[in-house]
């Protein structure tokens, strides 16, 4: 079996975006219920990649390197309340890096994007509270054929939003781990709250973040767990494309 991650799906402009990727890998095992992907290598885009799966455990890997490792996880519920679509809508008004973005293609936070092509999730503060908020309406360009919005996709918009909550100073970090729960999928078109917070202290690089999606109705439909590792940013480049390359740097 193979996997294909579209460039599509960029955060860095020559890999994966986390989320999205870690998505894929998920959808590609038998999984039922809550499930953790550990990425260990860039997710390459646009070529195949081998998928193993043996004793509950898949395994994506570009030749001889792993990419990344999924398995069935419990999920700790401590999601914070939702805030109102306006409200979120509000908040995205101070999104950090509106005017400077790092990695500006992002698929899921990017602001080099089209709203038919990307998901345009761009967290911000949220006034008393400790959470940052986007809104978000999928567009029919993330339909998996069903009016529903792709899996994987729910995956990429629990991604960036848990780091966002971090309110750290340095943008320079790596999704290391990211477990998700979907208990439902959006329908496209349906205007939906994204939130992130900070899930508990930091241990040396290792920073916790969280992230939810609520529906229409303030129905939760997913949430996430994710690990991020804060790295030296003189281990990126930055191409003529203006975006890192390099480690799996989302952010």
């Amino acid at each position: 079996m193979t996997l294909r991650i579209d460039r599509r799906f960029r955060g860095p402009s020559r890999s994966g975006n986390g989320g999205v990727s870690a998505g894929l890998v998920a959808a590609a095992g038998t999984f039922e219920g809550p499930v953790e992907v550990t990425l260990r290598a860039p997710p390459p885009l646009d070529r195949d990649l081998t998928v193993a799966e043996a004793e509950g455990v898949v395994t994506v890997l570009d030749g001889e390197t792993i990419i990344a490792i999924a398995r069935a996880r419990d999920l700790v519920d401590d999601v914070p309340p939702s805030v109102p679509f306006e409200v979120a809508a509000q908040a995205m008004a101070h999104y950090r890096n509106r005017k400077d973005h790092p990695l500006p293609e992002c698929f899921v936070c990017g602001t080099a994007r089209e709203p038919d092509d990307a998901l345009l999730v761009h967290p911000g503060p949220v006034k008393g509270r400790d959470v940052v908020a986007s809104t978000w309406t999928p567009t029919g360009s993330v339909d998996d054929g069903t009016g529903r919005v792709a899996s994987h996709v729910v995956w990429g918009a629990l991604d960036c939003p848990s780091f966002m909550g971090l309110l750290l100073d340095t943008p320079f970090a790596v999704l290391g781990r990211l477990t998700a729960s979907i208990r439902e999928t959006p329908r496209v078109g349906e205007p939906c709250v994204v939130i992130g917070w900070e899930r508990g202290p930091a241990e040396g690089r290792k920073r916790f973040g969280g992230a939810a999606i609520f529906g229409e109705d303030g129905r939760r439909l997913a949430w996430s767990h994710a690990v991020w590792i804060v790295v030296d940013p003189s281990q990126f480049v930055v191409d003529d494309e203006d975006s890192a390359s390099g480690a799996n740097r989302n952010r």
